[in-house]
C-alpha cells in the first residue's frame, strides 16, 4: 500500500482536485460482469443441487413471447438453495488468507508486545543486572512489533475490504439481472425504492460484516492465549477480570440485539416518512394548489416524531454502550487488583501493566469487535436471504395466466398510456441502443410530429430532457415514446391510449402519419377511448372490466343497438373523411401498465445507449437541462460545525459537554497514573527502602490506594456514561431541529425551486443527509472527540514521564496534520467521485423498473445489463482507489505512530535511571496509540466528509419563501367569498426568471359566472402558465380578479384553497380521495358516484380504504384523474379547472363531468 502508483495521483489531488477522468482502470478480477458470471453459476449449481432449476424449466417460461398458465402443484423439494453456500464457494480462499493474518495480529503480535514489556519492566527494576542486551531486545521487540502489525493489520484489513466490494458487485449483479426479469405481478408488489434498498443497504452490509467477521473466532483465541500469561503472571485471580470481561460480551450482544431490534424499527418509520415526503414532493403543485401546506406538514411532522422516539431509544442505548465500553477494562483492572492484593500480594509494575497491556487489547477485540462482529455477521445473513428471496421468486410473463395460452409471433412494439422518457438526449430517448440512422429517424419525427418541437429547442434532438423527461411537456413525452416504438420497427405495434396526451390536431396528424401512414403495414393494436378514430378500424373489441363485450368491425357494432352505437353517434366528427381499412390484422395482447417515473440521472441510460458524445458540452447556461446541485468545495466551514453544536446543545450545555469531556479523561488518564504511583510505592516498599531513584514519593499504603484507584474508576464510569448519553442527545436534538427547519423551507418556499430540481435531489436531503444525522454522524464525532482526548492524555502522561518525549510529539503531530490536509485534499475529491459514480448504479435500476415492458418488448435486455456492468465498473474504479486512499492515510499515520513509539521506548534505554514503573506507564500509554490513532485520524476525515449533510440541510433550511399563507386580518375576504366566480385577467405577464422571456404577456380577459371557458393552444403556448398565474404558483405581474378582489392583496391560502384544481398528473398520494378526513364516507361515495368510479372503488378490497400501491400504479391514468376529480367536487368551490384531466377518460365520462362544472379551463 505504499505503492508509486497512488502518490502522484495523491499528488494531483492535492494541487488541482480530482475528476472522472483522473480514475484508473479496474483489475479483470474486479469486473462486474465477470463477478456476476462466477457467482450467477454458482447460483445456478446451488438451484440445480436442489432442484429448483428443472422445476423452473418444466413450469416457468423462457423468453420467447409465451406464458402458461400454473402447470403443477407448487410442493417441491423442500431444500432451499443457499446464497451463502454459493458465495462461499466463490470467495474463501482470500477470506481464509484474511483471518490468518487478522489472528497474527491479534493472537501474536499484540500478545508479543505485552510479554516484551514485562520483560523490559523487569530489565529496569535490575533482574538481568547490566545485561542491556536484554533491554534493547526489549525494546527492539515491542517496535518490531509495530512494523508486524501495521504489514499484518492493514493487509487484512485491505483484503477483507476487497473481497467485501466483489461480494457486493457480484450480488448487484445478479440481482439486477433477476429485476430484468421481475414479472408485472412481483413488480406490483414490490417498490422501485425497496429493489434500491437491495443494492445498497443490504449489499453495503457486506463491507462491515466481512471486515470484523474474523473477530467470531480471533477474538475467542485471543482470549485463551491472554489467560494463559495473565494466569502464570496473576494466578487464579487473573479469572476475576477474566470473568468479567467476558461478562461485557453477552451484556454487549445484548445490547446489539436490542439495537437492531430498534434499527428496524427506525428503518420501518423512516420508509414510512420519505414515502410520505416522496408523495408530497411528487405532487407538490397540488399541494400548493389546494393550500396544504399546513396539514401536510402535520403528517410529517408526526412521522418524524415517531422514528424520533426510536432514535432517541438507539441514543440512549448507544450512549450506555459507549460508556461501558470506554470504562470497561478500567473496572476489569480494579476487579483483578482488588482479588489479588486481598490475598496480600504485592502490585508490581511488571505484572500490572502486562495486565493493562492486555486487557486494553481484548477490551477492543472482545467487548467491542465480537459483539459487533456477531451482529454485523448476522445483518449480511439477513441480506443474504432477501436476496436470496429475490433471486428465487417465480419468474413468469407480464401478467400470469391463469387459463388459456398467450402467444405473440415477431417483433413487438410498444407504448403506454403512461410514457416513459429516461434522463438524456431526444434522440437517445428515440433510438434506444439501435444504430443511429438519419433517414429513418426523420421520418420518425415526421410521423410522431416532432419536428416544430425540435425546432424550438437549442440543440435539437441532442437537447437533454433531463430527470423524468424533466423539460418536456406531457404531450411531448408521449411523441417521443411512440417514436421510439416506431423506430424498432418492429413486427407487430401494442399502442396503449398514445393520442390521449396530445391536442386534437396533433392527434389527427398522429394518427394519419404515423398509425395510418408509417405503421400501414404493420398489424396495430390500438387501445383509445377517442371513439372517432375507430371508423378506420378493420376490428373493434370493447372491453368492459375486462370482459370482451363486443367484437366485430365498425359498421356491425354501429348497428347493433348496444350503447357502444350511442357513444359512436355522440363522438362522431363533425367532417366525415373516407374511412381506410389497414391492410393487416392485429392480435390483442394484455399489456401490463406502465409504472409511475421516479428519479434518474443523465449519465445512467444515456450512457447505455451509447452516444454519450452528444452530451458533451450540452452543460451549459444555454443548455435546457435541470439545475445542477450546488455542491460546497473545500473544508467545511468551521461556522457549519459551530450551527450543528449550538443547536442541540445551547452554549451551556456546550460548556457542560466539553466539561464532562475533560473530567472523563481526566480520570481515564489519572487513574494509570495513579496505578504507576501505586506500583512505584510497592516496588520500593518491597525492596525496603526510599534511596533509590523514585522512592521519595509519599506512598499511602496498598489499601488506601486502591480506594483512590476504585475513586478514579468511579468517576470515570459515571462520567463517561453521562458524557456519552448527553452526547448522543445533543447530536439527536441537532439532527430534529435541523429536520424541522428544513422542511418547513422546502414546504414554504416556490414552486420553481421543485422544478429547477429533480424529486431525487430534494429527497437525498430528507432521507440519506437526515439519515447520516441521526445515526452516522454522532458515532463519529464521538470517535473522534473521543480519540482525540486520548491522544492528549497519553502525551500528557508520557511528558511527565520524560518531558523530552514532548519533542517528537509536537515534531509528530506537525508531520501528521500535513499528512491529514495532503490526505484530504484528495479524499474530498474521492469520495465525491464515489458518491457521483454510485448515483447512476442506482439511477439505472430506478429508470429500467420504470421501463421495464419497453426494455423487455425491445429485446434490450443484454444491453441494459451490459450497461448496468459499465456502471458497476465506474464505481469499482472510485471505490477502490478510495478503499486505496483510506489505507494508504492509514499505513502513514502508523508508521508516524510507530517512529514516536518508537522515539519513547528507545528513550527509556537512552536514559536508563528511570523507574520501572514510569517506564511501564509510558510504553504502555504508546501502545493505545497503535490503530487508535490512526482509525480516529481517518474518523475525522470522515467527520469532515459527513459534515457536508450538515452543510446541505442548512443550505436548503435558507430557501427564499413564498409570499404569506395568511392575509393580513383587515384583509381577509368573508367566509362565501367567491360568491359568484367572476374570473378578470388585466394586463397579466409572468415571467419563471427576472431575466427571462415572458411566458404570458399582457394577458386580459374576463371569464363570467358560470361559464364554460377552454383555453387551448399548441405546446409551450402558456396554457399551464395561467394556471400557474391564477393559483399564484409564480407571481404574476398585473392584476388577477376574483369577484371583485385583486388576488395579489390576499395570503396565497385564502386564494388557492377557494379554487379547485384537476391537475394533467394525478398525483400519487395514498389517500387522494380525502388526505385529511375532513368529510364523512357518505359524502365520499357520493363523489365517487359522480365521476362513476363508485363500483369500481366498491369492487376493491377494503373499499375506500383500499391501499393505492406506489404512484397510484394499480389504477389507469384515467381512474387515478377522476379520483382527482371527485376531491375537487368535494370542496364545491365556484372556479374549477382542469389541466388535461380528461385526456385519459372516456367520452361518456367527459360528457358527464361536464355536467357539473362551473367554470372549466379545458388545456
Amino acid at each position: 500500500m505504499l505503492d508509486r502508483w497512488l502518490l502522484p495521483l495523491m499528488r494531483k489531488g492535492y494541487r488541482l482536485g480530482l475528476d472522472v477522468d483522473d480514475l484508473l482502470g479496474i483489475s479483470s478480477e474486479d469486473e462486474s460482469q465477470r463477478l456476476g458470471d462466477k457467482l450467477q453459476r454458482a447460483w445456478e449449481q446451488e438451484m440445480d443441487r436442489v432442484g429448483l432449476r428443472q422445476y423452473k424449466k418444466v413450469n416457468g417460461t423462457a423468453d420467447n413471447g409465451k406464458a402458461q398458465g400454473p402447470g403443477r402443484d407448487s410442493a417441491t423439494s423442500t431444500r432451499k438453495p443457499s446464497l451463502f453456500r454459493a458465495v462461499a464457494r466463490v470467495f474463501w480462499k482470500r477470506y481464509l488468507i484474511a483471518g490468518f493474518l487478522s489472528f497474527c495480529d491479534e493472537g501474536i503480535i499484540k500478545i508479543g508486545q505485552a510479554m516484551s514489556l514485562m520483560y523490559l519492566v523487569r530489565y529496569f527494576n535490575g533482574e538481568y543486572g547490566e545485561k542491556s542486551w536484554i533491554g534493547w531486545a526489549c525494546c527492539s521487540g515491542i517496535v518490531f512489533g509495530n512494523v508486524l502489525y501495521i504489514v499484518a493489520r492493514h493487509t487484512s484489513f485491505f483484503s477483507t475490504q476487497i473481497l467485501s466490494m466483489r461480494l457486493r458487485i457480484s450480488c448487484c449483479s445478479v440481482v439486477y439481472r433477476k429485476a430484468l426479469r421481475l414479472s408485472h405481478t412481483a413488480l406490483g408488489q414490490t417498490t422501485i425504492g425497496q429493489m434500491v434498498n437491495l443494492l445498497s443497504n443490504d449489499v453495503n452490509r457486506f463491507d462491515v460484516a466481512l471486515v470484523l467477521s474474523h473477530y467470531v473466532w480471533v477474538g475467542p483465541a485471543q482470549l485463551i492465549i491472554a489467560t494463559i500469561f495473565l494466569y502464570l503472571e496473576f494466578d487464579y485471580y487473573c479469572l476475576y477480570g477474566i470473568g468479567l470481561l467476558i461478562l461485557f460480551v453477552p451484556v454487549q450482544g445484548l445490547m446489539g440485539k436490542a439495537y437492531s431490534r430498534l434499527r428496524l424499527q427506525i428503518a420501518k418509520r423512516t420508509d414510512e416518512r420519505v414515502r410520505l415526503m416522496s408523495e408530497i414532493l411528487d405532487a407538490m403543485r397540488v399541494v400548493k394548489m389546494y393550500g396544504w401546506e399546513k396539514p401536510f406538514s402535520d403528517m410529517v411532522n408526526q412521522a418524524r416524531k415517531k422514528e424520533i422516539d426510536v432514535v432517541r431509544r438507539v441514543a440512549f442505548l448507544r450512549g450506555i454502550n459507549m460508556g461501558l465500553f470506554f470504562t470497561s477494562s478500567k473496572v476489569i483492572l480494579f476487579v483483578t487488583f482488588l482479588a489479588y492484593i486481598s490475598d496480600d500480594r504485592a502490585l508490581l509494575a511488571e505484572k500490572v501493566f502486562l495486565a493493562v497491556a492486555l486487557f486494553n487489547s481484548l477490551r477492543i477485540s472482545m467487548t467491542l469487535f465480537f459483539p459487533y462482529a456477531v451482529q454485523a455477521i448476522a445483518e449480511c445473513l439477513a441480506s443474504l436471504k432477501r436476496i436470496q428471496s429475490s433471486l428465487i421468486q417465480a419468474l413468469l410473463g407480464e401478467l400470469p395466466l391463469e387459463s388459456g395460452e398467450l402467444k405473440v409471433t415477431g417483433n413487438v412494439g410498444y407504448t403506454g398510456q403512461q410514457p416513459w422518457v429516461f434522463a438524456g438526449s431526444i434522440r437517445q430517448n428515440i433510438t434506444f441502443g439501435k444504430p443511429f440512422d438519419e433517414k429513418l429517424f426523420r421520418r420518425v419525427v415526421h410521423a410522431c410530429a416532432l419536428q416544430k418541437d425540435l425546432a424550438l429547442l437549442p440543440f435539437k434532438e441532442k437537447t437533454l430532457v433531463g430527470d423524468r423527461g424533466l423539460t418536456l411537456s406531457g404531450g411531448q413525452k408521449a411523441r417521443v415514446s411512440l417514436a421510439r416504438a416506431l423506430y424498432q420497427e418492429a413486427d407487430v405495434y401494442f399502442l396503449d391510449d398514445p393520442l390521449s396526451a396530445v391536442d386534437a390536431h396533433v392527434g389527427k396528424h398522429l394518427f394519419d402519419n404515423c398509425i395510418m401512414g408509417f405503421l400501414k403495414n404493420k398489424p396495430r393494436v390500438l387501445v383509445t377511448h377517442q371513439l372517432q378514430f375507430l371508423r378506420v378500424a378493420h376490428r373493434i373489441i370493447v372491453l368492459n372490466n375486462g370482459i370482451v363485450e363486443a367484437d366485430g368491425t365498425y359498421e356491425s357494432l354501429k348497428n347493433s343497438g348496444m350503447d357502444f352505437a350511442k357513444l359512436l353517434a355522440r363522438d362522431e366528427p363533425p367532417t366525415s373523411e373516407a374511412s381506410r381499412t389497414p391492410e393487416h390484422h392485429g392480435q390483442l395482447t394484455p399489456v401490463g401498465r406502465a409504472r409511475t417515473l421516479s428519479t434518474g440521472s443523465v449519465t445512467s441510460i444515456a450512457s447505455s445507449l451509447g452516444g454519450m458524445e452528444e452530451v458533451t458540452g450540452l452543460n451549459n447556461q444555454n443548455s435546457p437541462m435541470q439545475a445542477s446541485e450546488i455542491t460546497a468545495m473545500g473544508k467545511v466551514r468551521w461556522k457549519v460545525y459551530w450551527d450543528y453544536i449550538v443547536t442541540g446543545t445551547g452554549t451551556l450545555g456546550f460548556v457542560f459537554l466539553l466539561f464532562m469531556n475533560l473530567l472523563t479523561q481526566a480520570a481515564f488518564s489519572g487513574s494509570d497514573y495513579w496505578l504507576s504511583l501505586w506500583t512505584n510505592g510497592e516496588q520500593c516498599e518491597a525492596k525496603n527502602g526510599t534511596t533509590e531513584a523514585g522512592c521519595d514519593t509519599y506512598y499511602p499504603g496498598r489499601w488506601l490506594a486502591l480506594y483512590v484507584y476504585m475513586g478514579l474508576v468511579g468517576v470515570l464510569f459515571v462520567s463517561s456514561l453521562l458524557r456519552t448519553i448527553a452526547f448522543f442527545f445533543a447530536c439527536l436534538r441537532s439532527s430534529v431541529r435541523l429536520h424541522h427547519r428544513m422542511f418547513r423551507a422546502v414546504i414554504r418556499t416556490s414552486i420553481k425551486f421543485f422544478d429547477d430540481n429533480p424529486i431525487g435531489r430534494v429527497l437525498n436531503r430528507f432521507s440519506k443527509d437526515c439519515g447520516t444525522l441521526d445515526e452516522l454522524l454522532p458515532l463519529i464525532a464521538n470517535d473522534v472527540t473521543g480519540i482525540f482526548l486520548n491522544v492528549i492524555g497519553v502525551v500528557v502522561l508520557i511528558g511527565t514521564v520524560n518531558p523530552w518525549i514532548l519533542l517528537p510529539a509536537v515534531l509528530a503531530f506537525v508531520i501528521f496534520i500535513f499528512i491529514r490536509n495532503f490526505y484530504l485534499a484528495s479524499a474530498r475529491s474521492i469520495k465525491r467521485l464515489e458518491g457521483t459514480t454510485r448515483s447512476p448504479v442506482f439511477s439505472h435500476l430506478s429508470a429500467s423498473l420504470n421501463g421495464l415492458t419497453t426494455i423487455r418488448i425491445a429485446h434490450a435486455q443484454d444491453t441494459f445489463i451490459r450497461d448496468f456492468d459499465n456502471h458497476q465498473d465506474l464505481h469499482t474504479t472510485a471505490w477502490f482507489l478510495f478503499v486505496a486512499s483510506t489505507r494508504w492515510f492509514g499505513i502513514y499515520v502508523d508508521i508516524l505512530v510507530m517512529l514516536f513509539n518508537a522515539s519513547v521506548t528507545y528513550s527509556f534505554m537512552a536514559f536508563a535511571d528511570s523507574m520501572s514503573s514510569d517506564v511501564a506507564l509510558a510504553i504502555s500509554s504508546a501502545l493505545t496509540l497503535a490503530g487508535g490513532f490512526q482509525w480516529g485520524a481517518r474518523q475525522s476525515a470522515e467527520l469532515e466528509n459527513h459534515m457536508t449533510s450538515v452543510e446541505r440541510i442548512l443550505e436548503y433550511s435558507k430557501l427564499q419563501p413564498e409570499p404569506p399563507l395568511e392575509s393580513p386580518p383587515e384583509k381577509r375576504p368573508p367566509k362565501d367569498w367567491p360568491s359568484k366566480g367572476e374570473v378578470v385577467f388585466d394586463n397579466v405577464s409572468l415571467l419563471y426568471d427576472a431575466d427571462a422571456t415572458p411566458v404570458l404577456k399582457n394577458l386580459s380577459f374576463k371569464i363570467n359566472p358560470k361559464d364554460k371557458v377552454g383555453i387551448v393552444g399548441r405546446t409551450g403556448a402558456g396554457k399551464s402558465s395561467l394556471i400557474a398565474a391564477l393559483f399564484r404558483l409564480t407571481e404574476p405581474l398585473g392584476r388577477i380578479i376574483l369577484d371583485d378582489v385583486d388576488t395579489k392583496t390576499l395570503g396565497l391560502h385564502d386564494v388557492r384553497r377557494r379554487l379547485s384544481i384537476i391537475p394533467q398528473d394525478p398525483g400519487s398520494m395514498r389517500k387522494n380521495l380525502d388526505p385529511f378526513g375532513e368529510y364523512d364516507d357518505n359524502l365520499l361515495w357520493g363523489a365517487l358516484e359522480q365521476v362513476e368510479l363508485k363500483d369500481a372503488v366498491k369492487d376493491l378490497p377494503g373499499g375506500l380504504d383500499a391501499t393505492m400501491s406506489e404512484g397510484g400504479g394499480n389504477f389507469s391514468v384515467g381512474q387515478r384523474q377522476l379520483v382527482c376529480l371527485a376531491r375537487a367536487l368535494l370542496r364545491r368551490n365556484k372556479v374549477l379547472v382542469l389541466d388535461e384531466a380528461t385526456a385519459n377518460v372516456d367520452p361518456k365520462l367527459v360528457h358527464q363531468i361536464s355536467r357539473h362544472c362551473i367554470v372549466v379551463l379545458h388545456v
